[in-house]
């Protein structure tokens, strides 16, 4: 942080605290005050149009700023909060000498002293201390911003698996010479997507807590595939020119969208637990089945009529 003069202040001050009879922050400027106080930023809470107010409403007004921070965890020394006026324009009524009126848009002036007096002493005060608090803040900063690259990377990379396995699942299907549904659950498909996925969320199940998550959820899919059946054949009506759609078609479209609600059910709770509960995931796919079903079915449908076409 450098010292700035009245002239280096931009005017983007203006986007600070801003009422007319205000008494309390919203949620953005509590939320803004917050994330600075957790990465210990030297603050300081800015009062815009100060001229608006009495000196003293603009002490009340700093009062319960201040108060503010408290409710919030922080803690700010009372010179640590400023009012000033960051200018702009205003319109003005002007009388004319034949007693006429007309609105004018005047310029008003800026008046931020004392905000550059509190940075000044701000900085006196701190000295040194300011970098190592700096660079904590950095620190601090980077990690958040890993955490959500994190979250990022994976829910492209189980988008991509879910995917891959919903194929398979299709080819396996539209294969078939007598479709079941253990193809989807019980057999090599299902596995391979649940190991994958729980890698991903750094999740190391164990054989048997996949065979049991596998269990279960084959007992909800016989309940749910003439759901999806109808899904399924009501998404491929969506497609022009396709004609009479064959049983086999609407099969592989409603195992793939099993298989896709299972993937999909399953991200949810390795996201909510961070590893693999048998019970709460097979109990996240059988409640939310019906919303992935529909949410699905153009996506799974398209893939299918792609594997057809191969």
């Amino acid at each position: 942080m450098a010292a700035l003069s009245p002239s280096a202040v931009p005017d983007a001050f203006d986007r600070f605290v801003d009422r007319d009879h205000a008494s309390d922050l919203t949620r953005p400027e509590v939320s803004s005050i917050g994330a600075l106080l957790e990465f210990d930023k030297p603050l300081i809470i800015v009062l815009n149009k100060a001229d608006r107010y009495s000196p003293e409403e603009q002490a009340a007004l700093m009062e319960k700023l201040l108060e503010r921070v408290d409710a919030v965890g922080g803690s700010l020394a009372r010179d640590h909060v400023v009012a000033v006026s960051a200018g702009g324009e205003v319109d003005v009524v002007e009388r004319a000498v034949d007693g006429s009126e007309e609105t004018v848009r005047r310029t008003r002036p800026a008046d931020i002293g004392v905000l550059v007096v509190a940075i000044n002493r701000l900085l006196a005060e701190e000295g040194e201390a300011l970098d190592a608090r700096r660079e904590r803040a950095v620190f601090k900063m980077a990690a958040a911003r890993l955490v959500e690259a994190e979250a990022a990377y994976r829910v492209q990379r189980s988008e991509q698996i879910i995917r891959s396995a919903t194929r398979k699942a299709i080819i396996g299907a539209l294969a078939a010479i007598s479709p079941g549904t253990d193809i989807l659950i019980q057999g090599y498909i299902g596995t391979a997507m649940t190991q994958e996925l729980c890698r991903l969320f750094g999740a190391t199940p164990r054989d048997l807590d996949v065979e049991e998550f596998l269990s279960l959820s084959q007992s909800r899919v016989g309940r749910a595939l003439p759901l999806s059946l109808a899904v399924a054949g009501n998404g491929l009506k969506a497609f022009p020119g396709l004609g009479t759609v064959a049983g086999g078609l609407v099969h592989a479209v409603a195992y793939g969208l099993i298989f896709d609600a299972l993937g999909r059910s399953l991200v949810l709770t390795l996201s909510k637990h961070g590893e693999l509960v048998p019970e709460a995931a097979a109990k996240e796919f059988e409640e939310g089945i019906s919303e992935h079903l529909e949410a699905g079915v153009r996506r799974v449908a398209r893939l299918a009529l792609e594997e057809r076409k191969r």
